[in-house]
């Protein structure tokens, strides 16, 4: 069912002015606005409710439904008999709000119109019959042309270039809005996945100018960034991510890969602890939080010359707790057997059990870099660390070159970056046989010769 068409009556509420020749509201209503009401059923052919708050004038009080009918009636009546200061009022809230229908009427032009109204079409109507009749079928015409037609009748609102729309309706508009960023925002996302780095950050960064928020494109924009080497630029972008959705482990999880390679390394660890605590499974973290142990531990060593056996001890329990969780995993097998060699120095018996551990490794990590290298390249540069350990520098370094080929260029660099220390850590802390230390060099230049 259709609703009816709202003619709102602005007027005074009980004084029509000296001037009224038609002075008692009612009869108005009775002989002008019903009959007006009536034609517009007739010419339409739906319901038309008339209303007429005369009582909101009332001791100059104007209540708030003033001005909600002022944006909201379809149709619009301004009787400005009497040159009430309220209804003129209302009414420059009306032209302000709505561009039609609005209709001025008066019983006496010369002294009802006042001020820049005067310039404004204003329909006169009185007590003769005749008059009434002339002033109803003006008024329903110029109610069914500015419904027909839509042109602006409002001084204030023609050429202005703006229109008005109810709160609900902006709310919906910008929900709307909104919505269609999101959307556009995750179209870009799921594109950026298929494409090179170059592109993918484009994509990424234009998914972010449609929706800020947008918790994929702010993860995905800051590991590509991390990949590339752009450390700082990658905490920014994942920070916005955790902020975005705090219970998000992956998340923190990139965060902390960023902030270790960055040297931010305190910062680094507590990333890694809270994305344990959010998924205890997570051996990804728990090998990058064994890491972050690493890098303290070397920065020691760079400063004293001496061993940091706690902190060794610490990255290699982190390593161990992610080998619990995925015993195929070879990254953090390869490096618990690399810090049991360098907390092995001076014990021949512990060397021996690592370097064991690692022609252990062997057979795993070949299958491993045949069978998933192609989606992680990371499992070439685990073979390639175990070929070196185990005397076999040529297979390294071509299990090295087939890894490092496998990167995207963009990620090359930093890859290496991040391949090389725990390396020259077997060479500078003297923990391997002399038999091995060629093979391990052999690797070492293999891989500075993609920092150049």
């Amino acid at each position: 069912m259709n609703s009816p068409l709202v003619v709102f009556v602005a007027m005074p509420g009980s004084n029509m002015g000296d001037h009224a020749t038609l002075k008692e509201v009612a009869k108005v209503k009775k002989f002008l606005y019903d009959p007006v009401v009536a034609r517009l059923e007739n010419e339409l052919g739906v319901e038309v409710e008339l209303r007429i708050e005369k009582d909101k004038y009332s001791g100059g009080v104007i209540y708030r439904s003033m001005f909600g009918e002022a944006l909201e009636a379809p149709v619009y009546i301004a009787d400005l008999t009497g040159a009430n200061a309220n209804v003129y009022l209302e009414l420059g809230v009306r032209w302000a709000l709505r561009d039609n229908v609005t209709v001025l009427v008066c019983q006496s032009v010369e002294h009802d119109v006042k001020f820049n109204v005067a310039a404004n079409r204003v329909i006169p109507y009185g007590i003769d019959p005749g008059q009434l009749q002339d002033a109803c079928a003006r008024i329903v015409r110029a109610i069914l042309d500015g419904i027909e037609k839509g042109h602006p009748d409002s001084p204030v609102r023609e050429g202005a270039g703006v229109i008005s729309v109810s709160k609900a309706e902006l709310d919906q508009l910008r929900a709307d809005i909104a919505r269609l960023h999101e959307e556009r925002g995750d179209e870009l996302v799921a594109a950026a996945m298929n494409a090179t780095h170059e592109d993918r950050v484009m994509y990424l960064k234009r998914a972010l100018e449609n929706n800020p928020v947008n918790f994929r494109a702010q993860l995905h924009l800051g590991m590509s960034l991390s990949k590339a080497g752009d450390y700082e630029t990658a905490i920014a972008h994942l920070g916005q991510a955790v902020s975005l959705v705090p219970d998000d482990g992956p998340a923190w999880r990139e965060l902390g890969v960023a902030q270790s390679r960055s040297q931010k390394l305190d910062d680094a660890i507590e990333s890694f602890e809270r994305a344990v605590a959010i998924d205890p499974s997570d051996a990804d973290a728990l090998s990058s939080l064994g890491g972050v142990f690493r890098r303290k531990s070397r920065n020691f060593y760079d400063r004293t010359g001496d061993q940091d056996w706690v902190t060794l001890r610490d990255a290699r329990e982190a390593y161990a707790r992610a080998e619990k969780i995925n015993s195929k995993d070879t990254y953090p097998l390869i490096n618990v057997a690399k810090l049991d060699l360098l907390l092995s120095r001076g014990e021949p018996d512990g060397q021996a059990s690592a370097l064991a551990r690692f022609q252990d490794l062997e057979d795993l990590t070949r299958y491993t870099a045949k069978t998933e290298g192609e989606k992680d390249p990371w499992k070439w540069l685990d073979l390639a660390d175990t070929l070196a350990v185990n005397g076999d520098g040529a297979g390294a370094v071509k299990a090295a070159q087939r890894g490092i080929n496998s990167l995207e260029p963009a990620h090359r660099a930093s890859s290496v970056e991040a391949a090389l220390p725990t390396l020259r850590d077997l060479v500078v802390t003297n923990c391997l046989p002399a038999d091995r230390l060629p093979s391990v060099q052999q690797l070492i230049g293999e891989y500075e010769k993609h920092l150049r």
